[in-house]
């Protein structure tokens, strides 16, 4: 099952189309998902140091590489998910506005912010680098470069966010928003919840409070797509993946400022 996942949620090429069914019977996989493209990110970060790219460069490079890998259906629903949002009127507009396959001005300036936002924060994080912090586990001392812990916990968070919001929400009509919500449940979500909370505590323990309130987004996601929409879509969870990736980032950046500083 886990590979259906990989071949939906990354552009890893396995060769293998992925089961929509199985998928959605398996949400609780998600954080895994999150995971491993977190541990592949940071291979490209570790070889792009050992060659010496300098911050700027190496922004770029990271960026570029996370939506290779991870391609862009996420993002164009965050796109579409500001575009619904952006519209004046009643409801029925809006929705119409967010399933509108075109991007429209709104969506486009809330992916180049996003992509602004998600490059400065790369770039703030590059002077620690390699370093590496320790924590006590087993009775052994664990040292792990600050990048390697950044970067799965902020996977794993957004994936987990999509959980979050899937089982907290209502669909706003037929579509693969509702198709997802309908197999999500209660035992699901608390596997989810478990598996994404017991890898941070392997990972890194000290960031499992991130973990946690990183998933008050998905839930402002849920307040605000209801309001305007009555209800969330596929586009707003996957927009939930984008933001809580962006925010858990910001949040990773301020303890790592603290931590250091």
């Amino acid at each position: 099952m886990l590979i259906d996942h990989l071949t939906f949620f990354t552009k890893i090429p396995l060769h293998q189309k992925g089961d929509m069914d199985k998928i959605a019977k398996s949400q609780y996989l998600f954080p895994m998902v999150g995971a491993i493209t977190g541990v592949i990110l940071y291979v490209v970060s570790y070889l792009l140091f050992i060659i010496g790219i300098q911050a700027v460069l190496f922004s770029a490079l990271m960026l570029i590489s996370l939506y290779s890998l991870t391609g862009i259906l996420h993002m164009d629903g965050l796109g579409d998910f500001f575009d619904g949002l952006a519209v004046k009127g009643n409801r029925k507009k809006k929705i119409e506005a967010l399933k509108d396959e075109k991007l429209g001005t709104s969506g486009t300036l809330a992916i180049v912010l996003f992509l602004m936002l998600l490059f400065s924060m790369f770039f703030s994080l590059h002077p620690y680098g390699q370093r590496k912090v320790s924590f006590i586990s087993l009775s052994r001392v664990v040292p792990l470069p600050v990048f390697f812990i950044s970067l799965v916990v902020m996977e794993i968070s957004s994936k987990l966010a999509m959980n979050t919001l899937a089982f907290f929400s209502q669909p706003t009509g037929e579509g693969m928003g509702k198709f997802f919500l309908d197999r999500l449940k209660l035992r699901h979500y608390l596997i989810s919840l478990s598996t994404a909370i017991l890898l941070v505590i392997l990972i890194y323990p000290y960031l499992l409070v991130i973990l946690l309130i990183s998933q008050s987004v998905p839930l402002i996601i849920n307040r605000t797509a209801e309001k305007n929409f009555g209800g969330v879509n596929g586009d707003i969870i996957g927009a939930s993946n984008e933001i809580t990736r962006a925010i858990t980032l910001l949040l990773l950046l301020s303890y790592w400022g603290w931590y250091f500083g």
